[in-house]
């Protein structure tokens, strides 16, 4: 039963660093207050996000686009029915054989 709930506070997604689409699942798009049929990019979600927190994303991710391989970083989201919330994502930067970025794939926990 716990598995459950856990899952049910749980959404995926996965961005696609060289079309700049991201895919992102039903779960993940009530967490974050968007509609059913409301295209989601990586830009629009970062201009969402807590100003602070995404000053701190942007550093993080310079870091993890140099060469890291994970990643787990809290934020702040203001829901537009339920107010702020902290969130996590966690996930992982797929890179091609030269090793360039190729997409970024992750799950964000409601904590």
């Amino acid at each position: 039963m716990a598995l459950a709930v856990e899952a049910r506070r749980s959404g995926v997604w996965d961005h696609d660093l060289v079309s700049a689409r991201a895919q992102v699942s039903a779960a993940l798009r009530a967490m974050h207050g968007f509609s059913v049929d409301e295209p989601v990019s990586y830009k629009q979600w970062l201009l969402a996000l807590d100003k602070t927190d995404r000053r701190r994303l942007l550093s993080y991710n310079e870091e993890l686009f140099r060469g890291g391989t994970e990643f787990n970083f809290e934020y702040r989201w203001c829901h537009p029915a339920t107010g702020e919330r902290w969130l996590v994502a966690t996930g992982r930067m797929v890179r091609d054989a030269e090793g360039r970025p190729g997409c970024l794939i992750g799950v964000n926990r409601d904590i």
